[in-house]
Order: structure tokens, then sequence, then C-alpha cells
């Protein structure tokens, strides 16, 4: 007898943990559309395979892609540009951790301002640099009560054989509220 009570009580456990995961998997879910006028418009995010698709319109098109969700907080990467040169970590002006840039003359260079994160102190010089940036706008959907704040960043990640080693970004700015009704 107190078998079956125990089952029935963790039984009871899982049905309403799965009912709380597929309840908060469901808010973001759907078309938002603004509160106001923007750079955004309508966000449709759809469930696809347990992986968050979001689409977002810009005035400059559609962004789109996958997004995960870290902390209640769905978050979303949208790459708009690629450039080739040379990047390192290096000192500028007495301050460290800024991200030189080589220019054409092979001689000279300048900065693109202190560096966001440093994933491999390594790649700080002319000679073992950085290859390729990555531009993008990075997106953080967040849920308050039945509404969506949509927050942006600008920000490059510089890639060493095809792997992150260092990257900047802004902060992140409030874009508006959404509705899903």
């Amino acid at each position: 007898m107190k078998i079956n009570k125990l089952f029935n009580r963790i039984l009871a456990v899982i049905v309403m943990l799965m009912a709380c995961l597929t309840i908060s998997a469901q808010h973001f879910e759907g078309v938002w559309s603004p509160s106001s006028e923007g750079f955004t418009g309508n966000i449709k995010i759809q469930n696809k395979d347990g992986q968050y698709y979001v689409q977002i319109k810009t005035k400059n098109g559609l962004k789109a892609g996958y997004g995960n969700v870290y902390n209640g907080v769905l978050y979303l990467d949208c790459s708009i540009g690629t450039n080739y040169g040379k990047w390192w970590i290096g000192r500028w002006n007495g301050e460290n951790n800024h991200i030189l840039v080589g220019h054409g003359d092979g001689y000279s260079y300048g900065t693109n301002g202190v560096a966001s994160n440093i994933y491999d102190s390594s790649y700080n010089s002319r000679y073992n640099c950085a290859t390729k940036e990555i531009e993008y706008i990075g997106f953080k959907l967040v849920l308050e009560e039945e509404n969506l704040h949509v927050y942006w960043c600008m920000g490059q990640n510089y890639l060493a054989n095809d792997r992150v080693v260092f990257s900047q970004s802004s902060n992140w700015i409030s874009r508006g509220i959404y509705t899903n009704w």
C-alpha cells in the first residue's frame, strides 16, 4: 500500500513538472507585435525540435536564426557581415586589452576599442592574430507577465582558425515591448 502512495506522489510530481515545462515553453511561441514603431517589426517564434527558431522583421530586412534559453531569457545572434584582416590584443595609449587592427600598409595599426571578452590571450601580435571578424546583432527576449521585452546589442567576434579568440559588444539597449494577442 505504501509503495502505491509513493508511486502516485512521484507520478504527480513528474506530471506537474512536465506541465510547468510545457507552459514555459509555450510562452515564447507565437507572433509578437511591437507596441510602437521602431527598428524592429513583428517577431515570430516557433519551437522546432526543441529549439526556438526566431524571425525578426527589421528595417534592413528579415533577421532569422535559432535561439537558446538561459535562465528564462531567449538569446539570438544574427550575423550581419564578415571582414578579413589582422586583429590582435594589445596596449593602446597605456590601456591594456585593446583590439588592435593592422592597416593595409603592413606597418601601422589602430584600435577598435577594448575587448569585451578574451578567450585566448596568446593572440597578441600582428604575427599571431585573428584573421576574421564576424559582425552581429544580438537579441535578448525577456518575458514579463504577458509581454515580451526586446533588447539588442551590436558585436563582433574575432576568429583565428574558425575559433572565436576574443570579442567585443555594446551594452544591451531596449527595443520596446511586444504583445502576443
